[in-house]
């Protein structure tokens, strides 16, 4: 008999309640994926900068400063970008 209650009353209603849940949390993450397509960040509501709408020397500093180049390698980045920004 509890078997048979089990498996009549109990599983369709887990099933039921599993399903909302995991509804639930499919649309909050795809509204949330929605809202960062637009470029705008779903917590604050400020644009999101992409590393390609960075300023390349700014990008440099950034990785001089946690030391991932040299002095002589950024000296050499800063030197070419602002080469290529004079020729343009």
């Amino acid at each position: 008999m509890p078997f048979i209650f089990w498996f009549r009353w109990m599983f369709p209603l887990l099933g039921v309640v599993f399903m909302v849940v995991v509804g639930s949390a499919a649309v909050a993450g795809f509204a949330y994926w929605l809202r960062s397509l637009d470029g705008l960040s779903a917590e604050a509501g400020r644009p999101v900068i992409t590393r390609s709408e960075q300023d390349p020397i700014e990008i440099a500093r950034e990785r001089y400063a946690k030391g991932l180049i040299t002095s002589q390698e950024f000296d050499a980045m800063v030197e070419r970008l602002l080469k290529t920004e004079r020729d343009l």
